[in-house]
């Protein structure tokens, strides 16, 4: 016993042995075996100091020493527990561990050891290492706490609690549990038996963000302890709470004394990954950029090399290295196309080719990784990009190849309703149209709840409609007229089309009725859209609209209301993006002259002139304007006019041209100059092909030949007329004036 108490264990141990061994029926046995068992257990010789406390409690189970045998030999077993080197032994020896514990419970229920026990059950159930056990042993562990008298059982309990608290990550209940025992470890200092509950507490700390007080705690330790077992783990807890502070200089410098402390801790390396992943989510990619090069640094062979590597490039993208960016997901997709990160990192080579306007290249990798990685979220996402980085190459039949190939592959994504809207307006834009209403068709059929089937519906009507009139010849075919027609009322009056669909359905309404000259139904279907949509985007198309329809009903006051506004506001932008607006001058101008207010045509022809000289409908409001001029009688200003709506390229040989060129013969008619009168009511005829205008300039033509005193002439002008327009009433006009004409030819 004097050798055990000077520290000569093995010694201590060899005595007793050889004692045991001689006098193993003497009652002082008892007491030998167990010191003997002891001595081992400090020589962690454990599975021998199990054996033997184990035989002393089996011996003596009355014994003075059974309590202490069988707490003592749960110790052991424990011990050999964790110094296991398989699973198979670990479970055995904590299973016997556990044995012992409970026999304890039941043999020795009075015994002063009975807390210790509890204690050794929970650090039983914790090394089982599930959480059911570890939620077990915190009741265990609470129960030690409430019970003990002596501090010191208190302070173990508490440190046995914290560590089962942690392994069910509840941090704040262990900085809670630890503050006592964090507090006599700073009494006692170094020496303490509690040391590692600063590692402990700085950990959990570090969980809940209360990063100054785990900066504190693992300092501590590392002051305390500078060789101590868990200096590595103290370390990388400062440098990571440090760097939460954004201390990036004072965590470099906690990682550095890391490595110059224990140069070979597997810790080194695992701390400068999260550093770079703390650094990443502040934003600091400068700092995150320099650990995952240090990580990346160290070889495929790290198992922290990969998510490094991934790590180092979404940092450069972030900075906008596109390029750098590129070549490390390009590179962890080459060299770890199973890894798990390898799906990720393809979709982003792609995006970095694609920031980096490398379109061709972003097009291929998006492409590569759709293939790759379907079915998968990021096969799904680079199929949808390879199409979308195609459109933007301007290459629409390769992106409509790679839109029809993603739905194949994923038939139903999420949003399904406006990839197909996507995708076919990537075609309609295009001028594909037969191939925009296929898919617009699919959106119908496949997401007949969406949202945007109004607006594929419009679609449809929009092609209708586009469709219905022939490039080649200018027929319209009226069943798709039709059809457009009555898509767009039915899609303005429903109510499950949304404001925009049912506002633009009123305005194509609009522009059907003025092409078919429905006057009455443009006017309802203006004052409609004026009442529905009075801040709607095609208000100030419902007011010309409005306008024209009163116009052409003779009803010039409110049309003229209703121009003055929007003539008004000629040096508005919005007014230049008005197909119709300079017809607002010609409209005014029209109104004007019937209401022969000369002065007022001219002020509005020369404002038309002043905002725009080269408009296409420039000619239409000088027509009026030289009608002005020939209603004061001042016929060479008309005929000047007149002439330059005739030689305007816009209006070569259109319906207004007819009408100027008859207006010019009028002139000539009124000043008796019947000659020049009858030369340029014939070229209305040759020139032009519009009986409106056709018809009464032959007419007239006739009057100047009776004028001129040519009756043949006459008679054939007039024969002429009525073969012509047999219909038209100058052609009943004509024809007494023909047979009083053929009397006067035969004199």
């Amino acid at each position: 016993m004097s050798q055990k108490q000077t520290g000569d264990l093995a010694g201590a141990a060899a005595v007793l042995k050889a004692a045991f061994g001689a006098h193993s029926a003497n009652p002082i046995a008892e007491q030998v075996l167990f010191q003997w068992a002891d001595c081992e257990l400090r020589l962690s010789q454990f599975d021998a100091a199990e054996q033997h406390f184990a035989d002393v409690a089996k011996r003596w189970p009355q014994g003075t020493w059974a309590d202490d045998a069988l707490y003592f030999a749960g110790e052991a077993a424990l011990q050999r527990a964790n110094r296991a080197a398989n699973a198979e032994t670990r479970a055995a020896a904590i299973q016997a561990a556990e044995s012992y514990t409970k026999q304890f419970a039941t043999t020795q229920p009075n015994s002063g050891l009975k807390l210790y026990n509890d204690l050794l059950r929970g650090r039983v159930l914790l090394a089982r290492g599930t959480d059911a056990d570890a939620t077990a042993s915190v009741d265990l562990f609470k129960g030690v706490v409430t019970a003990a008298q002596r501090p010191q059982t208190q302070l173990q309990a508490r440190y046995h609690l914290a560590r089962a608290q942690q392994r069910l990550k509840q941090h704040a209940p262990v900085i809670e549990t630890l503050g006592p025992v964090i507090e006599q470890v700073r009494k006692e200092g170094a020496a303490s038996e509690f040391i590692d509950a600063l590692v402990m507490f700085a950990s959990s700390a570090h969980a809940v963000q209360k990063y100054p007080e785990a900066v504190a705690a693992a300092a501590d330790y590392i002051r305390l302890v500078p060789k101590g077992e868990q200096v590595d783990q103290a370390y990388a807890s400062k440098a990571l709470a440090e760097a939460n502070l954004k201390q990036f200089d004072a965590a470099k410098q906690s990682l550095a004394q890391l490595k110059a402390a224990l140069p070979n801790s597997p810790l080194i390396v695992r701390t400068a990954l999260q550093l770079a992943e703390v650094a990443y989510s502040q934003k600091q990619f400068d700092a995150s950029l320099e650990w995952y090069a240090a990580v990346v640094a160290t070889g495929p062979q790290s198992p922290h090399f990969v998510a490094a590597l991934s790590g180092q490039a979404w940092s450069q993208f972030e900075k906008k290295q596109y390029k750098p960016a590129a070549e490390g997901f390009g590179r962890l997709v080459k060299e770890f196309p199973q890894h798990a990160l390898a799906a990720e990192a393809a979709f982003k080579w792609g995006e970095s080719f694609q920031l980096d306007n490398q379109l061709d290249a972003a097009a291929k990798a998006f492409g590569d990784a759709f293939e790759a990685y379907s079915p998968g979220r990021y096969g799904y996402l680079a199929g949808l990009e390879a199409a979308r980085t195609l459109r933007r190459s301007n290459k629409v039949a390769e992106a409509d190849a790679a839109y029809e190939k993603l739905l194949v592959k994923f038939p139903k994504p999420e949003n399904l309703d406006k990839l197909f809207d996507e995708w076919a307006l990537l075609n309609y834009e295009a001028g594909r149209f037969p191939r925009a209403d296929e898919i617009f068709k699919r959106l119908i059929a496949e997401t007949p709840a969406s949202d945007l089937v109004d607006n594929a519906r419009f679609s449809l009507a929009e092609s209708d409609l586009l469709s219905s009139v022939n490039p080649d010849d200018g027929s319209v075919n009226a069943a798709k007229l039709d059809a457009a027609k009555a898509a767009f009322q039915k899609l303005e009056q429903d109510p499950k089309s949304d404001a925009e669909v049912q506002e633009l359905s009123l305005w194509r309404l609009m522009q059907l009725a003025e092409q078919q000259k429905q006057w009455d139904e443009l006017s309802k279907i203006a004052t409609t859209h004026r009442t529905r949509f009075a801040a709607g985007e095609h208000k100030l198309d419902a007011a010309f609209y409005l306008a024209l329809s009163h116009l052409q009903r003779q009803q010039s006051d409110p049309a003229l209301e209703l121009l003055k506004p929007l003539a008004a506001a000629k040096a508005d932008p919005v007014m230049k993006e008005k197909d119709w607006f300079p017809r607002v001058f010609v409209l005014l101008a029209e109104i004007q002259w019937q209401k022969k207010s000369y002065a007022e045509v001219l002020a509005t022809v020369t404002d038309f002139r002043a905002w725009d000289a080269k408009n296409r409908f420039l000619y239409q409001a000088e027509e009026v304007l030289g009608r002005a001029y020939k209603s004061q009688g001042k016929f060479d200003e008309a005929r000047a006019v007149f002439k330059q709506a005739i030689d305007d390229p816009n209006g070569a040989r259109t319906e207004t041209a007819a009408k100027a060129q008859l207006m010019i013969a009028e002139t000539y008619f009124i000043q008796k100059n019947f000659k020049a009168a009858l030369e340029n009511y014939l070229k209305v005829d040759i020139i032009y092909d519009f009986p409106e205008w056709q018809a009464p300039a032959l007419f007239q033509a006739g009057a100047c030949d009776e004028e001129l005193g040519d009756w043949a002439q006459v008679v054939r002008d007039y024969d002429s007329l009525i073969t012509k327009f047999p219909k038209s009433e100058w052609a009943e006009k004509a024809k007494p004036r023909l047979e009083a004409a053929k009397l006067k030819a035969k004199k």
